[in-house]
């Protein structure tokens, strides 16, 4: 048994992670949506061993990211509009992210 110190959890987000997303997969749930701080790197990082993609957002501190459930590849959130652009930044934040909503 473990003493309660930090190594002892280590893995056990991504176990609750891998458990939430087969949970929505089987209920129906195509994608995970989340709100995560930009400096959180271990939330980030283990969605991005995950695939995740970016949903452009005002606010630079956080970062809002789509975790599909039953692929590597979110689905396109429901309702969007088409035609539909994808865009693959280094970067949380695609610096024209505005000017392409803006032009639909």
């Amino acid at each position: 048994m473990g003493d309660g110190s930090a190594q002892d959890w280590r893995g056990l987000g991504g176990v609750l992670f891998d458990s939430l997303a087969a949970g929505a997969a089987r209920a129906g749930v195509a994608a995970l949506e989340a709100d995560v701080l930009a400096d959180n790197r271990a939330m980030l990082g283990l969605a991005a061993a995950r695939g995740y993609a970016v949903v452009h957002t005002a606010e630079r501190r956080v970062v809002r990211i789509v975790v599909g459930t039953a692929t590597t590849v979110p689905p396109w959130p429901a309702g969007t509009p088409s035609p539909r652009l994808l865009v693959e930044t280094p970067a949380a934040h695609w610096r024209l992210a505005p000017a392409a909503e803006e032009a639909g």
